[in-house]
Formats: structure tokens, C-alpha cells, sequence
């Protein structure tokens, strides 16, 4: 493949000329898109069309620039097959009778999704340029951009969000100025219709958010609805995917939570995270078998007064984007001790291994499962089994993409029944 100047371009060129935009683009697709799923694919779509089409870019505008052409319009197309995302609260009112059971929604209702801030984060990103990353990706934000047109959310989030000039979206979109000036106009007015009022939300960095967010994962570990009920704003919402049900009002938010998410104390283990540049916990539940399984996100906003909105996206696959994404920017810092972030195996169908999670930052050691010994036939050694937690070490799942160092023989510490370290500190 030949660029520009003649020269060949081989594949690891091109990779590093593009690794710096993915992080970027794949924010743009989310927000276009309100998938992480969809988003990747068509980021995925774009480098490969980029690759293809290099040696025909004559630099005419910026790499930035022809990369968000490609990238937008395969939103567009992506767009043309599929229906809108929503959340409960854009599809009717709030629920009044919280003794109720969620009412389930069908096939035919499509999710906005949460989204890893750490797909989109580095340790060595200006903190300017991701201040304004998370404010574009507010679950509310994104959530009030899937009532616009799809070519008028495409105008909008290149103009407003991203700072292309008018010329520059008009040339992506192959449209005409008066025609991308138009569009603009149409679809700050949708939005000012559709967004939710300015609210004041706290930064996830804001150490009193921080410190409301683990009262609140506390307040659940303990099962303690008073709790629960001090930590919420008067006016708080709580919406419930992948069911229609949502709540306003911390009369009735309380009483639902109380009577469908507590029961006894240690049913829940939660990790904090960050979602759409949010406040958000990963959660795990018991199971009749004793063990703690991926139950979903929460993704709060919070005010300096309290928790405004609770937003619950139910799932193993949820957890499971979450914790890799974690896993993955760990990795990516450098200097760093690697860890990962694992889903729990047997709820993805992959056998009854034991999971273990490991975090960045806020996101702390968690064991989701008892370690189990094995006998060594050739030493009689007690050892881990493949894929268990061993010391300080881990060994590689089979056939996954773990690395990590071999586990040595150990004598473990429980055989069976109860976490090895604390979840939060990683000590004994």
C-alpha cells in the first residue's frame, strides 16, 4: 500500500498512526450510537476501510478528520437498520405501585447502554480534554440524543461536541454549508425539547462523591434500606434495565428497593467504577449456591445534596464489558503491576471455574468464588486448579487471553467455602 509520498506503508505504520484516534472514536460511535457493542463494530469497520482506502488520501484535510468522516458515516448506515435506544423513563411515565413487580419489556424495546470510561482514559490524557470527554458521555446526554434524526445528531456532536467547523462536517457528510447550518439549528432545538434541565452533578473525581458512593455500596453490602434512604435526594429516580419500571421520588424509590433488592446482609458485593463519566458500582449477587454472581451496573448521579438517579443496567455481559475494560487499562499504564478485571466464568457459560477480579484505582481485589485445591499426581502437592487465585499469583485460564505468571505449589489457605482476601484492601 502506498502513501502520499510513495513510500509503502506496512500494517505496523499504520496501526500507530491510528492507535491515538480509537479512543476518540469509539466515544463519537457510542454517542452516535448508544451501544458500546455497536460502537466497537463500527470503529472495527472504520480502521478497515481507513487501511483500505489509504493510499487514495491525499491529505486534503486532517487524518482526524477523514477518520470521523469514515466513522460517522458508518454510524449513519448503522443507524438506517436499526430502531432508537431509550431508557425506562423515554418510554412512559414513572411506575406508582413499587410492591409491584418490574414489568419486563420486549423484544422489540432497544437499551441505551453504559458506557467504560476506561475505554476512553489514559493516565497521560490532558485533564482538560477529559473533563469535556465526560461531560459529552452523561448517560442523560446520550440518552436525549437518540430522540435526534440520525444526520442531525451527526451535525451536532461533529459541531458542538468535537469542534469541526461548519465546512469541515459539511465536506464529511458531503452535504452542502447552508445544508449543515440548517441541521445544527434543528437539532439544538429537538434537544432542547427532549434533555432532561441542567442539573448540578458532581465529578466522579470530587472525593465527596467518592465517599458518597461507598456509603452507598455499603448501605447495600449491609441490606440497610435507612441507609439507602439517607443517601437519596427528595426528587430521586431509579430505573431498572432491561425492564420497563422506573421510580421518581424517594417515597417510592425506597419501598421498591427495600422489598425487591435487600434481604440479608452480605447478598450483595459491590466494586466502584465509572460509567459515562459517572459515579457507577459493579454488583454481584448470591446465589442458592453461595457464591456471588454478575448481577449488573448502577450508574448514579450525584449532586453535593445526595443521589439524584439511580440507573441499574441488569446483565452478565454488562459486567463482563466492565471488568475487561478495567483489566485493560491497567494494562495500559505504564510501570504498572498487571492485573485484570475477570467476569465469572460460569455465568458466561464457559464452566464452573472460579473468578477472580482484580481493579484499578477505586476498583479493588475481589474473589468471587472459594479457591479449591487439586492434588499434584506427581508431587501429591496441594496446588491451585487452572484458572484460580494462588498467592499473589494467577495462572491462565486455558484458551483464554490471560497472561500472567505461573502459580508455584501452595498450601492454600481455605480449601473451600469463603473468600481468600478482603475485596477492597487485598490483604488476608
Amino acid at each position: 500500500m502506498s502513501s502520499e509520498s510513495g513510500h509503502v506503508l506496512d500494517s505496523a505504520d499504520f496501526v500507530r498512526q491510528l492507535e491515538p484516534f480509537r479512543g476518540e472514536l469509539l466515544a463519537h460511535c457510542y454517542r452516535m450510537l448508544g451501544s458500546v457493542d455497536d460502537a466497537e463494530d463500527v470503529v472495527q469497520e472504520t480502521h478497515l476501510r481507513a487501511w483500505r482506502a489509504y493510499g487514495s488520501f491525499e491529505g486534503r484535510s486532517s487524518l482526524r478528520a477523514w477518520l470521523y468522516k469514515i466513522a460517522t458515516n458508518g454510524c449513519l448506515s448503522a443507524l438506517n437498520r436499526r430502531r432508537r435506544r431509550a431508557l425506562p423513563s423515554g418510554l412512559g411515565g414513572p411506575s406508582e405501585d413499587p410492591s409491584a413487580p418490574p414489568v419486563e419489556a420486549g423484544p422489540e424495546v432497544s437499551w441505551v447502554e453504559p458506557f467504560p470510561l476506561a475505554l476512553v482514559t489514559s493516565e497521560s490524557q490532558d485533564p482538560a480534554v477529559l473533563v469535556a470527554s465526560r461531560e459529552s458521555l452523561k448517560l442523560a446526554l446520550v440518552a436525549s440524543l437518540q430522540y435526534l434524526p440520525p444526520r442531525q445528531r451527526a451535525v451536532l456532536l461533529l459541531c458542538e461536541v468535537l469542534a469541526f467547523t461548519v465546512a469541515e462536517v459539511a465536506r464529511m457528510l458531503e452535504t452542502s454549508i447552508k445544508a449543515v447550518k440548517s441541521a445544527l439549528q434543528r437539532a439544538r432545538a429537538r434537544l432542547e425539547e427532549v434533555a432532561p434541565a441542567a442539573d448540578a452533578i458532581q465529578e466522579p473525581t470530587d472525593p465527596d462523591a467518592q465517599a458518597l458512593l461507598l456509603r452507598y455500596i455499603a448501605a447495600f453490602e449491609k441490606s440497610d434500606a435507612k441507609a439507602i434512604e439517607r443517601l437519596l435526594c427528595d426528587d430521586a429516580t431509579l430505573e431498572l434495565i432491561p425492564s420497563r419500571t422506573w421510580f421518581a421520588g424517594k417515597s417510592a424509590c425506597v419501598p421498591y428497593i427495600a422489598a425487591h433488592a435487600l434481604a440479608v446482609p452480605g447478598d450483595w458485593r459491590m466494586v466502584p467504577t465509572n460509567a459515562n463519566g459517572q459515579l457507577a458500582a459493579i454488583a454481584y449477587l448470591r446465589g442458592g449456591d453461595g457464591a456471588h454472581h454478575p448481577f449488573g451496573v448502577a450508574v448514579l448521579s450525584a449532586r453535593p445534596s445526595g443521589i439524584a438517579r439511580i440507573v441499574v443496567f441488569g446483565g452478565a455481559q454488562i459486567v463482563a464489558r466492565f471488568v475487561r475494560a478495567e483489566g485493560a487499562a491497567a494494562r495500559a499504564v505504564e510501570g504498572a503491576v498487571e492485573r485484570e478485571l475477570r467476569p465469572v466464568p460460569d455465568a458466561l457459560g464457559d464452566g464452573p471455574q472460579t473468578a477472580v477480579v482484580y481493579g484499578t484505582g477505586m476498583c479493588a481485589l475481589l474473589i468471587m468464588k472459594p479457591v479449591y485445591a487439586r492434588l499434584d499426581d506427581a508431587t501429591g502437592t496441594k496446588v491451585a486448579g487452572p484458572g484460580h487465585f494462588c498467592g499473589d499469583k494467577r495462572m491462565p485460564v486455558p484458551g483464554s487471553r490471560q497472561r500472567g505468571p505461573a502459580c508455584s505449589p501452595v498450601r492454600l489457605r481455605r480449601a473451600a467455602g469463603r473468600p481468600t482476601r478482603n475485596m477492597y484492601t487485598g490483604t488476608g
